[in-house]
Formats: structure tokens, sequence, C-alpha cells
């Protein structure tokens, strides 16, 4: 009953609690609890609703295929979780590059989907942001800040100073 796309959600989030590390301690999690108790204004760059239709909406065939190949690599998702965290502790933004988006070979349309058009769609927002005169935070997975389609280089390619902390 269930379609491949939260399938293969469902066996990750599995993984993930297998690797040790808990989704309530997440990054989002984190800052928006901060945030929440500080009382800041929070604009989400989009609902749940359009991030699950973006799932909902891919072919199925994309949706087997990946569901497919997460049940190939099970064993490897747990190294790799692992290695995203260090890689993340270490700031090496190319390490993560090569990682995260190691995820999207062979599924160019789920790429373009999930993170190229979604980067796209989030610009405005953050042109927007960066042009107010308090500051602001934005929280988003480290997929959609590396790689040629990254919002870092989206940023870049605006004008703006970006510098890694």
């Amino acid at each position: 009953p269930m379609k491949p796309w939260m399938v293969d959600m469902m066996l990750t989030a599995l993984e993930v609690q297998r690797a040790g590390l808990d989704v309530s301690f997440g990054l989002d999690t984190y800052f928006f609890g901060r945030a929440t108790e500080a009382g800041k204004e929070i604009i989400p760059l989009e609902t749940a609703e359009s991030q699950i239709d973006r799932l909902d909406q891919m072919p199925l065939a994309i949706q087997e295929q990946m569901l497919r190949s997460s049940l190939n690599g099970l064993a490897a998702t747990r190294s790799a979780l692992s290695e995203i965290v260090t890689l993340w502790k270490r700031g090496d933004a190319a390490g993560l590059e090569r990682t995260l988006l190691s995820e999207f070979n062979g599924f160019p349309a789920a790429y373009q989907s999930l993170v190229v058009e979604r980067n796209r769609n989030w610009m405005p927002q953050l042109d927007a942001c960066l042009a107010r005169r308090s500051p602001c935070f934005v929280v988003v997975g480290a997929a959609h800040l590396v790689g040629p389609d990254g919002l870092v280089t989206a940023l870049l390619r605006k004008g703006y100073r970006v510098e890694q902390q």
C-alpha cells in the first residue's frame, strides 16, 4: 500500500537509527527548537506538503529504482552516514559533495527535482533574507549547499561573498 519513496525513507530512517544517530538531534530540529525558544520568526523555504509532492510525483519507475538501489546498499548506508557526519564536522565541503551527490548517480531526474529545482525555488527567499536589515539564519540539508547546483555556488554567481566558518 506504500509508494516506493515512502518505503525508501522508512528504511533510511531505520539505518540512521542503527548507525546510532538520533533524528531528534538533527541540525534542523536543534535550530528550530532554539529559534522557537528565543521567539524568533521562522520562515520556511517550502512546506512539508511540497516536499512530499516532489517525492510522490516522481515517476513510479524511478521510485522503484531508487528503492532497489537503497536495498542493495543498506550495508553501506551506515558507514556512509558516519562518513557524512565526519565530513560535516571537519568542514570538508568537497568530501560532502562527493559523498552526498553520489547518492543521485543514475537518478538525474531525482537530483533535478529534489536538489536543483528546490535550490532554484529558494533563491528569491534567500535574496529577500539577505536584503533584510536584521540578520537571518538559514538551515538546509548539506546536499543543498555543495556542488555546481548548490546554494553556495548560486549565491557566489549572484555576487554574494560566502565564507565557510
